[in-house]
């Protein structure tokens, strides 16, 4: 296989997969099951759903010494200056980066239940500017000026869909809504439709005055839940910095790396599962019918109960983020680094592009283009902090005035 086709495989299955794993997380978000008092509800269980994908990256282990077994290698002598990772023994080392993954995840899965799937994605862009802070801070080292200048145009950029998210229609979340055939020729309303009745881009309206009432403060929860995924970006920035300062010390192969990750998150999480499901917290951050901060069990029995195929959907997360690990690893192992940050750009368009045509969206004229301009604006801001494009640019036409 020749090297261009190779890329265009490893960068195809890294947009692929990426895209996915937020798909197919949003998809059981938006798909009723009956639970476990009979009735017919949204599966909405964020921490079972981040505990999944540890669990698939417990599989990047698994394929690691499948992999290891395959070829029979030899260990290589350590590189000078570096440590030789040795497994389990240096295990421990990645305690720390899991529990900052576990409550990143949990806390962006939590968002995702409350925005949309393009938001999700765009605000996930600031983790750029929490990684750039924690550098300077932490670990002492000075940014390029474009650097900074990408960082403060990714937060104008975030600014904009902020804007963008407060004009959208708003969307309902109670289980008890009715849909009707009333199309809006203003706007395309979006509000977790049931699958199974093949609608979308219709009204919503109830009767029930409870559902009424939530909608009414629906706005707030689009808020927190936007605030949510950047405070998710936050925890996921102190990880990343952890693991430069830490980590770049030891020779250990990015999939075992991965894969005990995933061991420790999911092993940790799966523990806290058990007093979630005792902990009565209001209804505003309740996950199931009885009022527990997460209900597992009741999240099994809509599993089990598979409606709307949620379970499919589970199961694909699971196997979708490890895909999705295993191809960031290759790209930037293969390619670069800067080429994995244009592929996440090209993720939230696939997102965005997918859900929209299903009238899975909410938005008015206005809100989309706010949006858009936002979304823009982000990836620019992107493409400056890894000086792509814009400042080799700048610097070429510099040289030929000169």
């Amino acid at each position: 296989m020749s090297s261009t086709a190779l890329f265009v495989g490893l960068a195809a299955m890294q947009v692929l997969t990426g895209s996915l794993n937020t798909i197919f997380v949003k998809l059981a978000d938006d798909s009723k099951s009956e639970n476990s008092v009979g009735v017919n509800a949204w599966f909405d269980h964020p921490f079972l759903q981040a505990a999944s994908m540890f669990l698939g990256e417990m599989c990047c282990m698994l394929v690691y010494f499948l992999y290891s077994a395959i070829r029979k290698e030899k260990a290589e002598d350590s590189v000078e200056g570096v440590i030789k990772f040795q497994n389990p023994r240096h295990g421990y080392l990645f305690f720390i980066p899991a529990m900052c993954d576990m409550v990143a995840t949990s806390m962006m899965y939590v968002g995702l239940t409350w925005t949309t799937a393009s938001s999700f994605q765009i605000f996930r862009g600031s983790l750029i500017i929490f990684t750039g802070l924690l550098t300077v801070i932490w670990l002492r080292k000075k940014l390029e000026w474009f650097k900074w200048l990408g960082m403060f145009v990714i937060l104008g950029g975030l600014a904009i869909t902020g804007v963008g998210d407060l004009s959208a229609p708003k969307e309902c979340f109670a289980a008890n809504m009715n849909l009707t055939a009333n199309a809006s020729e203003s706007f395309h309303m979006y509000s977790r439709i049931d699958i199974s009745t093949g609608t979308f881009g219709a009204m919503l309206t109830t009767d029930d005055e409870d559902c009424a009432a939530e909608s009414s403060g629906t706005l707030g929860k689009g808020l927190v839940g936007d605030m949510l995924i950047i405070a998710g970006q936050v925890v996921m920035a102190f990880q990343g910095v952890y693991e430069e300062k830490i980590l770049v010390n030891y020779d250990v192969n990015p999939l075992l790396a991965v894969g005990w990750e995933g061991l420790f998150g999911f092993s940790v999480l799966s523990i806290l599962l058990v007093p979630f499901g005792y902990w009565k917290v209001g209804d505003y951050w309740s996950h199931g019918p009885n009022g527990y901060f997460e209900d597992a069990l009741d999240a099994f029995a809509q599993l089990r109960n598979n409606g709307n195929n949620v379970l499919i959907w589970f199961i694909c997360t699971i196997f979708s983020i490890g895909f999705f690990n295993f191809a960031g690893m290759l790209v930037t192992k293969k390619m670069s680094a800067t080429t994995r940050t244009v592929l996440d750009s090209v993720r939230t368009v696939v997102v965005w592009v997918l859900f929209m045509s299903l009238g899975r969206e909410p938005f008015t004229t206005q809100s989309l283009a706010i949006k858009v301009v936002g979304f823009m604006v982000v990836v620019s801001g992107v493409f400056l902090f890894n000086n792509i494009l814009f400042v080799p640019m700048a610097k070429k036409c510099l040289k030929k005035d000169k």
